[in-house]
């Protein structure tokens, strides 16, 4: 039976080769072991700015929250406020610009209106650098509370200043104001820079107008009682 020796010479060659593969102790070798292995993903781009830096160029503080831009110090706001106040007009003597908040409300509370004028500037163009002075008044509207001292610095007697109000009342895009002060400054013999009022009085009808000439009156009224308070 010559075929059926073949077979089983076959089958034990078979045999023996399964063991050479798979020896005792071997287990078959995982498809995903033999696989090409991917390429690992390129790794991010890596943020170089400084950790104290946030993503819009913030600073940022230790504790992860947004901190404010550092504030210039006291003596160089009040070298730029000088020179601001000085090409206004309406500048002060050279030691107001030292002069702390507190000292400052002091004496505009005694009537002083080199003080009124410093914290009427200070408090429309620098209130975020006076936000964590003790004497900083948290409570009201910076820019209205600037306005005011302007307004109690003109009605005390620094006429020029009535002119600055009307610009910036027309500056804010509030021409009833604008005009009302416009025509306190005509009163005093204040010049005004040309066209102001048509401008401003353009944008009233005959109601604003007469409204305007009745607060004139009250300005003027103002006015002539602080004098006669001073005498």
């Amino acid at each position: 039976m010559p075929n059926t020796k073949l077979s089983l010479i076959t089958l034990a060659g078979l045999a023996v080769g399964a063991g050479l593969w798979l020896r005792p102790g071997d287990a078959p070798v995982p498809a995903a072991a033999v696989a090409v292995a991917a390429p690992a993903p390129a790794p991010a781009a890596q943020d170089i700015r400084p950790r104290s830096q946030g993503a819009a160029g913030l600073v940022r503080s230790p504790f992860g929250r947004e901190a404010p831009p550092a504030q210039p110090d006291a003596a160089v706001r009040g070298e730029a406020r000088r020179l601001r106040m000085q090409a206004g007009g309406y500048g002060t003597p050279a030691e107001y610009y030292r002069m702390d908040l507190k000292t400052l409300v002091a004496k505009a509370g005694l009537g002083d209106i080199n003080a009124m004028l410093q914290l009427a500037e200070q408090y429309e163009s620098e209130s975020d650098a006076l936000v964590d002075d003790p004497a900083f008044e948290a409570r009201s509207n910076p820019h209205q509370l600037g306005r005011r001292y302007f307004e109690e610095a003109a009605l005390a007697g620094r006429d020029r200043v009535v002119a600055v109000i009307a610009e910036k009342y027309q500056a804010d895009g509030r021409p009833l104001e604008a005009y009302t002060w416009d025509l306190l400054a005509e009163k005093l013999g204040v010049p005004t820079p040309p066209g102001l009022r048509q401008q401003a009085g353009a944008a009233l009808s005959a109601q604003q107008r007469a409204l305007a000439e009745a607060k004139l009156n009250d300005l003027t009224m103002r006015i002539e009682k602080r004098q006669g308070h001073d005498k």
